[in-house]
Formats: C-alpha cells, sequence, structure tokens
C-alpha cells in the first residue's frame, strides 16, 4: 500500500510523456547526425552526435572507438530483437533500403523518453530516436532507462509489421510496448509510475488512456491463460492477439 501511494504521489508531481508514438505519426525527415556505430550483430545503426548538445557522453572506457553509451544502445537493441524475433517469435521489422534499422541518439526534452516515427517511402518501415542520457525528468534515469525505451520503441517497430496504427488502437500499441519493458529489461520496473491513471478510474475506457498503465493486463494475460511456461518469454498470448489483429481494425474484437 505505502509503495503504490508513493508511485502515485510521484506521478503526480512528476509528469513526463512516455512515448511520442501517439502523436509524432506523420512522415518527418531523419535526423542528422555526425557519425554512427553498428551494433555488435549489425543488424542496427546507431547515429549519434560527437559535440553539441545531443552528443551522448563520449567516455570510452574500453577503448574501442565508440562511446559507451553507444555501445550500449547497440547491445539492449540486439538484445531486444534477439528476444522479440527469435525467442516469442514476433515477425520482423519492415526494413529500410539498407536492411539495417536506425536509432538515432539526441537531446530530447525532460521526460520525454523516446519516439517511434514512420518511414513514409518504406510504408510501415519506422525508426527510433532516444534521449543522449536520461538524467532529468524521467521517473528512472541512465543506461537503464535508455534500455527500457529502445525496447519500447523496438517494438514499436515490429507492431507495424502487423498493422499501421489508428486513433482508435494507439491504445494497445502502448500497452504492449510497456508490457514489453519489463520482459527485456527485468529490473526497471519505470512501468509501475504510470499504473495511476488505471487505478484512478478502473471503469474507464481504454481507448481513452494512453496505454502505459494498461501494461499490468498485459502481464495478466503473459501468465495466467498457458501452461508449463517458465517465464513470460515462452508466452504467446500477446504474439498470437498481433496476429489477430493484423487481419482486423479493432483489439476490442479480440480481447
Amino acid at each position: 500500500m505505502k509503495i503504490c501511494l508513493l508511485l502515485f504521489v510521484f506521478s503526480l508531481v512528476f509528469p513526463v510523456t512516455k512515448c511520442n508514438f501517439e502523436i509524432e505519426t506523420m512522415y518527418r525527415s531523419r535526423p542528422e547526425k555526425d557519425t554512427f556505430s553498428l551494433s555488435p550483430t549489425g543488424h542496427f545503426m546507431i547515429h549519434y552526435d560527437i559535440q553539441g548538445n545531443a552528443a551522448p557522453d563520449l567516455t570510452d572506457v574500453d577503448g574501442n572507438g565508440v562511446p559507451d553509451y553507444v555501445d550500449e544502445v547497440g547491445i539492449i537493441a540486439d538484445s531486444t530483437r534477439y528476444v522479440l524475433v527469435d525467442i516469442m517469435g514476433f515477425r520482423e521489422e519492415i526494413d529500410d533500403s539498407d536492411g539495417i534499422y536506425d536509432i538515432y541518439i539526441d537531446q530530447r526534452c525532460d521526460g520525454c523518453y523516446g519516439v517511434n516515427t514512420p518511414d513514409a517511402p518504406y510504408g510501415n518501415g519506422s525508426y527510433i530516436t532516444i534521449d543522449n542520457d536520461y538524467s532529468e525528468g524521467y521517473y528512472t534515469s541512465g543506461i537503464v532507462t535508455m534500455r527500457l525505451t529502445v525496447a519500447h520503441e523496438f517494438f514499436h517497430a515490429i507492431q507495424r509489421a502487423y498493422k499501421a496504427p489508428t486513433a482508435d488502437d494507439k491504445f494497445f500499441y502502448e500497452m504492449t510496448s510497456t508490457w514489453i519493458e519489463d520482459i527485456i529489461v527485468p529490473d526497471g520496473n519505470d512501468y509501475l509510475y504510470f499504473i495511476t491513471n488505471l487505478f484512478n478510474n478502473p471503469e474507464q475506457r481504454w481507448d481513452n488512456v494512453q496505454g502505459y498503465s494498461l501494461a499490468l493486463f498485459g502481464h495478466y494475460l503473459s501468465t495466467q491463460f498457458e501452461e508449463n511456461i517458465q517465464s513470460q518469454k515462452e508466452s504467446t498470448i500477446i504474439r498470437k492477439v498481433w496476429e489477430e489483429l493484423s487481419n482486423i481494425e479493432s483489439p476490442f474484437l479480440i480481447l
């Protein structure tokens, strides 16, 4: 009870914008950055500046010529894709012209975690923009918050492979992206700061909420309705819902 009360008070005092996926849905030109680095698997290209306000911390402890923060982005991006596609069986994201998924590091507003932006020339393809340090204005902070954000936003890329978002079903995109955060980064728990929206008004229509507070329902589905699974990474129920959603107009016809 005390923990829930503290989370409620904290969320009121420090309101944030978790994901601009809902409002930044129009095509826009990509950010221009000084340089880039490939993730260990080569599947992701991380673009970043080496000078200016948008540059990440350039500390390079391992001496590989790439800032450690950029290395960490590539590692969690590879890990997220491996869990979602190879372990959990979700569709692959829609590739752009070079077959490498792009992540841009920028200086975002305080409390603006990240955004998944559609890439108009390639249909439902997309790219991600994340913050350069997650130091201020967030419920959690630092590397862990970066990892949560990459997991959240990359799942949006995979969701686009099933269905282009509409105003009526964006809550489901956000619900499942917030749900996956805790599976990819189990020590993050950032999603708990968003549950008060639902708890304050549990009878409200789900499409009236942003979706973050519904992540608990995703955990309920993926832990209570399948037998003989040891972890949520073995769960298939959310994937099956997405497969159904790719053929219909609304998640309300499934849930």
